[in-house]
């Protein structure tokens, strides 16, 4: 295990999840637990499931998977993201996005698969891409900063 900053990070050293079922069942090959803070820029190449609080950036060639205790602020780009927790910030699934029913998403989409379950809340853009576009633009984008901004969260006031 490695500590960076307040979080910690957990590498599995057995057999990684390589499929949706198993990110969806909540195997990662890396992963942030609950309780975790963490600011940064986060570059994967397997799988990668957050239950902590995270600001920064994620990309993966893999699978993301937001658990319903998260809370990000970040800009998320995989290959297929779930989402059942909080994300402020755009998300790019090249394959595939999943928004569970506790999923409040904050931000622009860009993919060209979308489920959503009754009960998940999305605030922002939606686009829908083939997938040979959206894996051209994966590319090109590790090499250019986002264009479109995701919209800020503003705190409710209790009435």
């Amino acid at each position: 295990m490695a500590q960076e900053g307040r979080a910690w990070v957990r590498k599995r050293i057995d057999a990684a999840a390589s499929g949706p079922r198993e990110a969806a069942e909540g195997f990662a090959a890396t992963f942030i637990d609950h309780g975790a803070d963490f600011d940064g820029i986060l570059r994967l190449t397997e799988s990668f499931r957050i239950d902590g609080e995270f600001r920064g950036s994620i990309e993966s060639r893999s699978i993301v998977t937001v658990g319903e205790s998260a809370g990000i602020e970040a800009h998320v780009r995989a290959r297929d993201v779930i989402v059942a927790g909080a994300v402020v910030g755009n998300i790019t699934a090249t394959r595939q996005l999943t928004l569970r029913g506790t999923a409040r998403v904050h931000g622009n989409i860009e993919t060209p698969s979308l489920e959503i379950e009754r009960g998940a809340m999305l605030n922002g853009s939606t686009s829908m891409v083939r997938p040979e576009v959206a894996a051209r633009r994966g590319a090109r984008a590790a090499t250019s900063p986002e264009t479109r901004p995701a919209p800020r969260m503003q705190p409710s006031s209790a009435s």
